[in-house]
């Protein structure tokens, strides 16, 4: 339930900056494993890898929206 309610923010603040609606679908298999072990960085104050997961999150978006 956390998990989605933090998506859903997540899609909001995108589309306040003015991206399109995220694609979390990437975030499958291995990739939902590197998920969990950023939230658990995150709780310990380093943001680096869910930057860095956030940050394909976005250009697989865009990739999407632009083809």
């Amino acid at each position: 339930m956390l998990n989605m309610i933090a998506r859903l923010l997540s899609v909001l603040m995108a589309l306040q900056a003015g991206l399109p609606p995220l694609d979390f679908s990437a975030i499958q298999g291995e990739k939902r494993e590197e998920y969990f072990a950023a939230i658990r960085a995150g709780m310990d104050m380093n943001y680096q890898p869910m930057k860095e997961i956030f940050a394909e999150v976005i250009d697989q978006t865009l990739k999407i929206c632009d083809s």
